[in-house]
């Protein structure tokens, strides 16, 4: 019982001690002992990714307001900006 309170796991309910035993047994059978730290390694990199992606999604959403409302961009300060000469505007062709 102390386990089942000591290591909650969201995924997989609620699992106790013997049923995260047998997941792993079959884990070993499946990849054997020679594989298993580089597949543990694979693992840890990919969840560092997913927790750096979900930081730098949050640090966005947070700054969203600080960047549109920016005095030193001149775009954002009412200044008008001159067309390009390489760019000209695009024509309306009507038949």
């Amino acid at each position: 019982m102390l386990f089942k309170t000591m290591f909650p796991c969201a995924l997989f309910g609620d699992i106790g001690g013997s049923e995260l035993l047998v997941v792993l047994a079959a884990i070993l059978l499946l990849f054997g002992g020679k594989r298993l730290p580089s597949i543990a390694r694979q693992i840890g990199r990919m969840m560092e990714d997913l927790r750096n992606a979900a930081q730098d999604f949050k640090n966005q959403l947070m700054n969203a307001d600080r960047e549109t409302n920016d005095p030193a961009d001149p775009t954002d300060a009412g200044q008008p900006t001159e067309p390009s000469k390489e760019d000209p505007a695009p024509r309306d062709f009507k038949r």
